[in-house]
């Protein structure tokens, strides 16, 4: 096989993954519920700004009630501390006004703590062995998140 051959493969992988991504179970009633509450909500995820944007489509997500952060159009990625400030930037929020949550130890978890924002890692299979990284398993819990105050 030849390097074009590969790239057209490559490619057609690519795009049906990306045009066949589902949510998990808690996140269109948790999403809902915060958007109920006039939390602002924002997607911040690394990757190319074709497949990112195309799954954010699939699932529904690029809406005005979503702002999002695509590493690959802000010139920025997670885990840098520019990308975070950038975001908090464009949110007008304070780093302690801030709540993240992502499935990534070193990107989001780090990521987020080295910009003096609150996080959560999201640890659905119960991975993450820390006892000092709060951990949640089921988007479901951040309905309990100390500061939320939200109307159920």
């Amino acid at each position: 096989m030849n390097a074009e051959e590969l790239q057209h493969i490559n490619t057609l992988y690519m795009d049906w993954t990306n045009e066949n991504v589902q949510l998990f179970n808690d996140a269109e009633p948790v999403l809902k519920i915060l958007l109920k509450n006039k939390k602002e909500i924002a997607i911040l995820t690394n990757g190319p700004s074709d497949g990112q944007r195309t799954k954010l489509k699939c699932l529904n997500m690029l809406s005005q009630d979503f702002k999002s952060f695509i590493s690959s159009e802000i010139g920025l990625a997670k885990p840098s501390l520019s990308y975070f400030q950038y975001v908090l930037n464009h949110l007008n929020l304070p780093p302690d006004e801030a709540l993240m949550i992502g499935d990534s130890m070193e990107n989001d978890y780090f990521g987020a703590q080295k910009a003096g924002i609150h996080a959560l890692l999201l640890d659905r299979k119960a991975h993450c062995a820390r006892k000092d990284i709060p951990a949640i398993h089921s988007l479901y819990e951040i309905l309990e998140y100390p500061g939320l105050e939200l109307k159920i």
